[in-house]
């Protein structure tokens, strides 16, 4: 079973079909939105189980915004890899990081791995490259989600973490913490902030004429981007219409 991903234009109030994808997108935890990083956007999808095909727990799909393709990314080796969760495939964020897109794969009672998407400038395949395991700071909760945000001067990363509650859903109460990759230490970082949420699932994807609009953790600024103009949005599964 294939599934019709359409373009939708507010220029021609219309949906165009462009490409049907033989994937579903997982919106577990209500990640509904692609990620939008470098001109592409990635969403994490669940290909068909195929009997001549043993890898059937997830993967990633790019859509080009300039030709309007999609292709697929396989997960790093390490991941795909790994024991299949409740859910049957991998639950991994998604996200900006250092002006790539990265995954945080969370092994929640030892670590967290940060991975990035690079991309071969010569042959123009795309590479998974490790960036850094943070160890579990003792007290840190194996339930909760973790974000990077930014690169400190002195090269500490700053990270987000939350809360999960039991019904899946991510609370709106952040906590800060600091990674030394030189020391392999974490620490607590105090940091007051009012009426912020930082939300590092997409729910929105807008593909804009010279900005793109989303919600999700930025590791370049470390701030929510908003913008009001959308010239078009993009859904993998075929929405057709709207009311």
């Amino acid at each position: 079973m294939e599934n019709p991903a359409e373009i939708y234009t507010l220029k021609t109030n219309s949906w165009k079909e462009i490409q049907r994808i033989p994937y579903d997108v997982c919106l577990y935890w209500g990640r509904e939105g692609g990620t939008p990083v470098n001109g592409a956007l990635y969403w994490q999808v669940i290909r068909p189980i195929n009997f001549m095909d043993n890898f059937n727990n997830g993967a990633l799909l790019r859509f080009d915004l300039m030709n309007e393709k999609f292709m697929l990314v396989p997960l790093p080796r390490d991941v795909a890899e790994e024991p299949m969760s409740s859910v049957g495939f991998p639950i991994l964020s998604l996200g900006v990081f250092g002006g790539s897109l990265c995954i945080v794969q969370d092994h929640h009672e030892t670590a967290v791995v940060i991975w990035a998407l690079k991309e071969d400038d010569s042959s123009m395949d795309f590479f998974w490259s490790k960036l850094m395991t943070i160890p579990r700071m003792d007290g840190m909760q194996s339930n909760r989600f973790l974000a990077p945000i930014c690169f400190t001067k002195n090269g500490e990363v700053l990270m987000n973490v939350r809360q999960k509650s039991p019904s899946g859903l991510v609370s709106r109460e952040n906590e800060f913490y600091l990674y030394n990759p030189a020391e392999e230490k974490v620490t607590f970082k105090e940091l007051l902030f009012r009426n912020i949420w930082f939300d590092y699932w997409n729910t929105e994807t807008g593909y804009l004429q010279s900005l793109i609009s989303h919600s999700g953790w930025n590791g370049d600024t470390g701030y929510i981007d908003d913008t009001g103009y959308i010239e078009c949005l993009i859904s993998p599964n075929g929405v057709g219409h709207w009311k």
